[in-house]
């Protein structure tokens, strides 16, 4: 499959040139891709609820306008105040987490040609998606990044969880 992106020329006439070559499995590995990392927003935003130590009404208002990074940041900084000893787990996993949100993004670029409208000839994937030749993605690759944001995912469920679990005992909880 090709994704074609339709340009209009001076004349009125629309003219197709391919984006990116894109198979069935690549488009299949980059919807799980999205969705998957909107499990992980979830889980983040879940994490600065639980952080926030406050019914969960007030933390939705609190959270609720915030952008993904922007609650990353609140979760970073409530982490470092009230549980600063899963600090250097977190700052692993956002560092993971940035990394995964480049390369979504850029294949997003990539199939979808935000990066060509601009009038740009090649998306400047980030390191970590190698596979990008002549705007071709290999499904393997993309397999392999779901796999691994999949994993993110379930830490950050993982900490949520064991910082809730250490809030409600009171250990070695930062009021």
């Amino acid at each position: 499959m090709v994704i074609k992106k339709v340009r209009t020329d001076d004349s009125g006439t629309g003219s197709s040139e391919p984006l990116a070559a894109a198979s069935e499995e690549v488009l299949e590995q980059a919807a799980r891709l999205t969705s998957h990392f909107a499990l992980l927003e979830y889980g983040v935003r879940e994490l600065a609820h639980v952080l926030l130590g406050v019914p969960e009404n007030i933390a939705r208002t609190v959270t609720g306008k915030l952008s993904f990074d922007e609650t990353r940041n609140l979760a970073a900084s409530l982490v470092a105040e009230r549980v600063p000893a899963h600090g250097n787990e977190l700052k692993r996993l956002f560092k993971l987490i940035k990394r995964i949100e480049e390369i979504k993004d850029g294949i997003t670029c990539l199939l979808w040609g935000r990066e060509m409208a601009q009038g740009r000839r090649r998306s400047n994937l980030p390191q970590g998606l190698s596979s990008c030749d002549n705007g071709e993605l290999k499904a393997s690759e993309l397999g392999s990044i779901v796999a691994e944001l999949a994993v993110a995912t379930h830490d950050i469920e993982r900490l949520r969880h064991r910082i809730r679990t250490e809030m409600h005992a009171g250990q070695g909880i930062k009021p």
